[in-house]
C-alpha cells in the first residue's frame, strides 16, 4: 500500500478525532484508507490513527461554478463523439 501526504496541519493540542479533513481527489470505484499521525521538527512520528476502508461509489456528479451547482447522473463512460461544425 502506498501512503501519500494530502495535508499537513497543526493540531494545537486537540485530539485527532476533532479534526475533519476532506479529500476532493477521489475516483469512482476505488477504495481509500486514511491515517493521521503527529510528528515534530526532529522527524519523530507518533503511532498512526487509521480510518476504516472507504469505497468511493457515486450516484451523481456535480458541476459547480462558484455560485450555481448542476447535478448530473454519474456515468463515467463516453459512448460516442460528435463533431460540431459552425455554420
Amino acid at each position: 500500500m502506498v501512503w501519500e501526504d494530502i495535508s499537513r496541519f497543526n493540531l494545537n493540542h486537540e485530539l485527532p478525532s476533532t479534526h475533519i479533513e476532506r479529500d476532493f481527489t477521489i475516483e469512482q470505484g476505488v477504495t481509500y484508507k486514511y491515517r493521521l499521525y503527529q510528528y515534530n521538527r526532529h522527524g519523530v512520528y507518533s503511532n498512526p490513527v487509521e480510518s476504516e476502508e472507504i469505497y468511493a461509489d457515486f450516484e451523481d456528479m456535480f458541476l459547480y461554478d462558484g455560485v450555481r451547482q448542476l447535478k448530473v447522473r454519474f456515468n463515467p463512460k463516453v459512448s460516442s463523439f460528435k463533431v460540431n461544425i459552425p455554420e
